[in-house]
C-alpha cells in the first residue's frame, strides 16, 4: 500500500522510552506499576519481549491486514511467530499471494490477543479523564487514537463498543454524564483484560521454606560477592575475607550470620517492608529431576540441568514472618509464570523437590478483571453471586483439609492448620465492599478470609481487578487433586462464572436479604456483642439436630469446637445453601450422616476420623467440587470421582 512502506509518523512522535515499552511488549503495564506491585500480586500477563520488526517484514506484511498502519506492538509478535513456525522473510516474500493471507490470518489468531490489554489501557486512560471531571476532549482523543490505530485489529464486536463510546465522549452532554460513560469504558476494559489474561493466564506461588543449606545455595547478591549483601554497611570484624570475595565460596553458616548481621543493622520493620535487602534467586538453579518431568513448559530427561528460572522467580525475596526475621529463620521466595494456576502450582511443587527445599504447604495468588459491567447493573445480586463463589472456595478448603487428616484450628498444634478461618461476617465484609466496587465507592479491603483469601481492588496498581490466594494448599493433599481446583478456581474468576446458576442462584435469593442469605449459608457462625465476637454454634443449626441434641452433647460439641471448628459442619443446616436447597434427597442425605456422626462422637470416637467419614459420606465435598468442574463445561459432570475421592455409600 502506498504511504505505509515506513514506519509511521505517529509512532516516530512517540518519545523513546514509551516506544521502548511498546516494542518490548510490556505496553500493557507502565515500569511504575511493575516495579511497585511485588510478584505474588501480579496484575497482568507476561508478555514475551520482542525485538522490533524489520521494516522489510513489516513492509511485506501490511498489504495483508485491515489498517491504514501495522505498529510494530503488532508486527513484532507476528514476525516472532511466523519465524518461529519456521517461516523466514524470504519465504513468505516467495509464497503467492493466497499462501501469504492464510501465514498472515494463522499468525493473526496467535497474537490478536495482545492487542486487548492495550486497547483496555486506553480505555482506563478515557475513564479516568471523564471520571475525574476533565473536559471530555482528552478521552475522546484516547479513544480515538485507538480507534484509528488498533480498532482494525480488534473483534468487530469490541471495535463497535470503542466506537460508540468515542461517540458519547464526543457528545456536548458527556460532561454531565462523564462517571457513566467511564464505567461503560471501565466495564469493556475490565472485559478485554479478562480475555487476554484467559489466552494467557498468569499466578504467582509464595513458597516458605526453612533458610537452610539448600536454599541459601539458590541465593545470590548484586554482583555475587559479599559487598553485594552489605551495601554500604561495614563489614563485620568476624568476616575473614575481604568485602569483594565471592558470595558462593562461604560457608552456609557464614552465608546465614551475615544476612543475620545485615538485617539486624538495617532495623527495618517487617510491617513495613518484608523484603531481605541485597539478596535475589540465582538466574540459573542446578536442578535434579528424580524422573523425566515438565518444567516451565519445558521437557527434561532425569537427571541434573542448569534451569534458567530468571523470569519466574525475578521477585524478591522476603521474611517469611515477623517472627523470623531477626534470625533470618524462615524465607519466601515467588515463583511465577504466564501458565494456569494449577501448573504454576506443580512446577513450585518440583522446584522444592529438585533443590531440596523441604517445601510442606503453598499460597497461591491469582488475579482477574472485576466483572464491572455486571457489577454495575446489579451491584447486590452480582455482589452476593461472587461472595458465595468465596464461601464455596472456603468451605471446598476447609473439607478436603479434613479429608486428609486437618482439624481446623485456630492455635498452633500438632496437624492443626492455623488460620482464622472464614466466617459469616467476613463474607459479609466482602460482599459489601464488591456492592461498593459495582455502585463506584472507593473502598480500601483489608481483611482475609485465609483458607481462600479474598483480594480487593484497591491492592492493585491497575484499575477494575481482584484477586483469591489459596492458602489451605498442603503438599500431602496430592498435587493432582490441588491443581484442579486451582485452575478451575482461575477459570472460573477469568470467566465470571462461578459454579453455580445465575437463574438458580437467583431463585434461592428470592424475597430474602442477600448478603445475610450468604453468610447464614456458612456453618462457621459467630455473633457479637459488647463483650466481642465468638462462636454461635446453634444460631443456624438444622431444627432436627437442635430437636435431638442433649444438654451433654451441646457441651461436648462447644468444647471440641475450640480445638476442631470443622465439628460446627455436623449441626449445621445445609438446608440454607444454594446447592442443596431445591434438593431433599441430598438434604435427607446430609441429615442423615450429621446424626451418625454426631452418635459417634456422643460415644467419644476421634474427631478426625468422624469428621473425615462425614465429608465424604455427605457428599458435601463431592458436591462443592463439582460445582467448581461445572465453570465453562455446558451439560451435566459426573460426580463418580471427584479429586480422588471415592462415591459416597
Amino acid at each position: 500500500m502506498p504511504g505505509n512502506n515506513n514506519i509511521m509518523d505517529w509512532e516516530r512522535s512517540i518519545p523513546p522510552i514509551i516506544l521502548a515499552i511498546f516494542s518490548s511488549g510490556l505496553w500493557c503495564t507502565p515500569p511504575a506499576v511493575l516495579a511497585a506491585v511485588p510478584a505474588s500480586h501480579s496484575v497482568v500477563p507476561i508478555l514475551p519481549r520482542f525485538q522490533s520488526a524489520s521494516q522489510p517484514w513489516t513492509n511485506a506484511l501490511l498489504p495483508y491486514f485491515p489498517g491504514r498502519s501495522l505498529p510494530n506492538s503488532v508486527a513484532a509478535p507476528l514476525v516472532k511467530t511466523l519465524e518461529s513456525s519456521g517461516i523466514e522473510l524470504d519465504d513468505f516474500l516467495a509464497a503467492d499471494r493466497e499462501r501469504r493471507q492464510e501465514l498472515c490470518s494463522e499468525a493473526f489468531k496467535v497474537v490478536q490477543w495482545r492487542v486487548r490489554p492495550l486497547a483496555a489501557s486506553f480505555l482506563s486512560a478515557a475513564a479516568a479523564e471523564l471520571a475525574e471531571g476533565k473536559p471530555p476532549q482528552g478521552a475522546a482523543d484516547e479513544l480515538g487514537y485507538l480507534r484509528d490505530i488498533y480498532g482494525p485489529y480488534l473483534d468487530a464486536g469490541t471495535a463497535s463498543r470503542v466506537d460508540a463510546l468515542y461517540s458519547a465522549a464526543r457528545e456536548e452532554e458527556s460532561v454531565s454524564r462523564g462517571r457513566d460513560i467511564a464505567a461503560r469504558m471501565e466495564a469493556l476494559a475490565a472485559s478485554l483484560r479478562r480475555d487476554a489474561l484467559a489466552h494467557r493466564p498468569e499466578s504467582a506461588v509464595e513458597i516458605e521454606v526453612a533458610t537452610t543449606g539448600s536454599l541459601l545455595r539458590q541465593l545470590t547478591t548484586p554482583g555475587g560477592t559479599v559487598a553485594g549483601l552489605l551495601g554500604e554497611l561495614p563489614a563485620p570484624k568476624w568476616l575473614e575475607g575481604p568485602r569483594e570475595q565471592e558470595w558462593d565460596d562461604l560457608d552456609p553458616y557464614v552465608q546465614l550470620r551475615l544476612l543475620r548481621y545485615a538485617t539486624a543493622k538495617r532495623r527495618i520493620s517487617f510491617s513495613k517492608d518484608r523484603r531481605l535487602h541485597g539478596v535475589a534467586v540465582k538466574k540459573m538453579l542446578d536442578m535434579d529431576f528424580s524422573k523425566p518431568t515438565i518444567f516451565l513448559g519445558k521437557s527434561f530427561a532425569a537427571g541434573r540441568h542448569a534451569v534458567d528460572v530468571s523470569r519466574a522467580m525475578s521477585g524478591p525475596v522476603e521474611h517469611s514472618g515477623p517472627a523470623n526475621q531477626a534470625a533470618v529463620m524462615g524465607l519466601e521466595l515467588h515463583f511465577r509464570s504466564a501458565q494456569s494456576a494449577g501448573a504454576n502450582s506443580r512446577d513450585a511443587w518440583t522446584l522444592s523437590k529438585s533443590l531440596g527445599l523441604g517445601l510442606d504447604h503453598q499460597h497461591v495468588h491469582v488475579v482477574a478483571p472485576l466483572p464491572l459491567e455486571k457489577l454495575h447493573a446489579e451491584p447486590e445480586f452480582q455482589a452476593a453471586l461472587m461472595g458465595d463463589f468465596f464461601r464455596r472456595l472456603n468451605l471446598l478448603a476447609e473439607t478436603l483439609g479434613v479429608l486428609h487428616g486437618d482439624a481446623l484450628f485456630t492455635r498452633a498444634g500438632l496437624r492443626l492448620v492455623y488460620f482464622a478461618f472464614a466466617n459469616s461476617a467476613k463474607l459479609e465484609a466482602v460482599m459489601e465492599y464488591l456492592r461498593g466496587v459495582g455502585l463506584g465507592i472507593k473502598g480500601r479491603w483489608n481483611r482475609q478470609l485465609e483458607a481462600v483469601s479474598f483480594r480487593g481492588t484497591d491492592r492493585y496498581n491497575q484499575p477494575g481487578l481482584y484477586g483469591a490466594e489459596y492458602r489451605l494448599l498442603r503438599e500431602h493433599y496430592g498435587e493432582a487433586a490441588m491443581s484442579g481446583i486451582l485452575d478451575d478456581m482461575q477459570r472460573g474468576m477469568l470467566l465470571g462464572e462461578y459454579g453455580i446458576a445465575e437463574e438458580r442462584f437467583a431463585r434461592w435469593l428470592e424475597g430474602r436479604n442477600s448478603f445475610q442469605a450468604v453468610a447464614y449459608a456458612y456453618y462457621n457462625q459467630i455473633r457479637t456483642s459488647i463483650f466481642g465476637t465468638y462462636p454461635a454454634l446453634w444460631s443456624h443449626a438444622h431444627p432436627e439436630i437442635k430437636k435431638r441434641a442433649g444438654w451433654l452433647l451441646r457441651l461436648r460439641l462447644r468444647i471440641l469446637a475450640l480445638r476442631h471448628a470443622e465439628v460446627k459442619m455436623l449441626v449445621h443446616d445445609w438446608s440454607s445453601d444454594p446447592l442443596f436447597y431445591a434438593d431433599s434427597r441430598k438434604q435427607e442425605k446430609i441429615l442423615s450422616e450429621q446424626l451418625r456422626a454426631l452418635d459417634r462422637i456422643r460415644k467419644g470416637q476421634p474427631v478426625g476420623a468422624v469428621m473425615k467419614d462425614f465429608v465424604a459420606r455427605s457428599g458435601l465435598y463431592r458436591a462443592l467440587r463439582i460445582s467448581l468442574r461445572r465453570i465453562g463445561v455446558s451439560g451435566d459432570v459426573s460426580d463418580a470421582r471427584v479429586g480422588g475421592v471415592a462415591p459416597s455409600s
